[in-house]
């Protein structure tokens, strides 16, 4: 290998199972970092080299796709084979003594000096980012359809709209220049409103074309910060940039406004009956039909963040430092407190369709769920693997039947998750391979009665085959 000297002592080499690369790990001479190298077999030459946290192990992973690289009991990396980014990164918490790859379950596993095997799932790392704009950098901001099937994203010079499924574009970028950019879909999710310095564009999505453009008036530095569809889609919601930005009410099929009033906010929502307009960043309260501002009952002040209107509109969801709150459709009265992480605050919400579940993309790099009927949560989709950092750097959305969550974030990369309670359910299963003991139910369920968690594969297929016998009226 032509391994420079200055690249440090090499601590670890591993040899890919097509036997065209090695991969090494050196120890770089402050001993803090080490110096990962990719190089060709059979001629040594030196491909990609690339400094990172201190590893003393590596490996390559998932049929060569990837690289693995970790240290006794730090931080566990995997990098992508082609280009040697990192596409996770987790704090392993106890010592390595093996570490086995299982492409199958797209799982870590790795055994301590004590005999216990640990199982990381690692799915998330097979997704491939959107390619959105790569000359526009990451972006300033994105938003998924009600359905998550497409992405419109906001990039420097350009709003780009791309199927999330395939990544390819669905109509052609739309330049923008000044200050403010927002985009909106509608609630069927057939039109797309994207604002970019004074103009606004709406896009029939099924046409896949261009159907109105709207010219933003009054001092050109007051772009759309925000904007929203009424549920009939017969009004536009605009809130204006700067000091002096007020929210207008655009008349689309007049393609004029009819209404000005409220102040500028960072976030818009229409209550799913029409009846309500609600911003946020201020939070403020607007009668659509009239433009009127109405009165806020006491304790709703405080609610400046980000929020959300459930799918039947009794309910408003509102993100706070270290806490969710639920309140009543109209905003008057709070139902519930969510007591979330302490020093976590959401920048995302959405809402289940059957309005059970709502999930929380947190600054950071959080995805939480909880359950609204008990007031607890459900737990942690994914942690650490995909970063948020402000409001409008990501993105979270149901699929349309509830099984799926999706998330975005600015590089482009969209994830699925699957929450279907059955489907999660068997897969917790298959990794643990039996149920819990009599002991285990104890420690980690006490004062909750025994019931089977997992069954064994006979009877799972005798309920399948019974209840295959049933649909068929047998």
């Amino acid at each position: 290998l032509r391994h420079r000297p200055d690249d440090g002592v090499i601590n670890d080499v591993a040899l890919s199972d097509d036997g065209r690369s090695v991969t090494t790990v050196a120890i770089l001479p402050s001993g803090e970092q080490s110096m990962m190298g990719l190089f060709k077999v059979p001629s040594g030459e030196e491909m990609i080299g690339h400094k990172d946290e201190l590893a003393t192990d590596v490996a390559f992973a998932f049929g060569d796709q990837f690289i693995a690289a970790w240290a006794g009991q730090s931080t566990l990396r995997l990098v992508r084979r082609s280009d040697l980014t990192t596409v996770y990164e987790r704090a392993m918490p106890d010592f390595v003594a093996q570490l086995r790859f299982d492409l199958a379950g797209r799982a870590v596993r790795y055994l301590n000096d004590r005999g216990v095997v640990y199982t990381e799932d690692v799915a998330m790392v097979f997704d491939r980012p959107i390619a959105a704009g790569d000359a526009d950098g990451d972006g300033l901001s994105l938003r998924l359809d009600p359905s998550a099937r497409v992405l419109a994203k906001v990039g420097g010079e350009r709003i780009y709209v791309r199927d999330t499924a395939t990544g390819r574009p669905l109509i052609a970028p739309v330049g923008w220049s000044g200050t403010g950019a927002a985009t909106a879909f509608s609630a069927d999710g057939r039109r797309l409103a994207l604002a970019g310095g004074d103009k606004i564009t709406i896009v029939d999505l099924a046409r896949r074309e261009v159907s109105a453009r709207l010219k933003l008036t009054g001092n050109g530095g007051q772009g759309a910060q925000a904007l929203a569809f009424s549920p009939d889609g017969r009004t536009l919601a605009v809130s204006r940039d700067g000091e002096s930005g007020r929210v207008e009410l655009w008349d689309l099929e007049q393609r004029s406004v009819r209404a000005t009033t409220g102040h500028g906010a960072g976030y818009l929502a229409f209550r799913p009956d029409g009846r309500l307009l609600m911003t946020g960043d201020p939070f403020q309260l607007i009668d659509p039909a009239t433009g009127a501002t109405r009165p806020l009952a006491p304790g709703t002040g405080q609610l400046d963040g980000p929020f959300a209107v459930s799918p039947d509109g009794r309910q408003v969801v509102f993100a706070g430092p270290d806490r969710l709150t639920l309140w009543d459709g109209d905003v008057r009265t709070r139902i519930a407190q969510f007591s979330a992480v302490p020093g976590s605050e959401a920048a995302v919400l959405a809402w289940s369709p059957d309005g059970r579940t709502i999930a929380s993309y947190e600054k950071g790099m959080r995805v939480q769920l909880w359950d609204v009927p008990s007031r607890q949560p459900l737990g942690i989709v994914f942690d650490g693997k995909q970063r948020l950092d402000e409001v409008g750097d990501g993105w979270v959305a149901f699929s349309a039947d509830g099984t799926k969550l999706h998330t975005a974030a600015l590089d482009g990369t969209v994830r699925v998750h699957d929450v279907d309670e059955r489907h999660v359910a068997a897969t917790v299963c298959a990794r643990a391979g039996r149920t819990l003991t009599a002991a285990e139910w104890s420690r980690h369920l006490p004062g909750v009665e025994p019931f089977t968690l997992c069954r064994s594969e006979e009877s799972a297929a005798r309920e399948s085959t019974s209840g295959s016998e049933r649909r068929s009226g047998r």
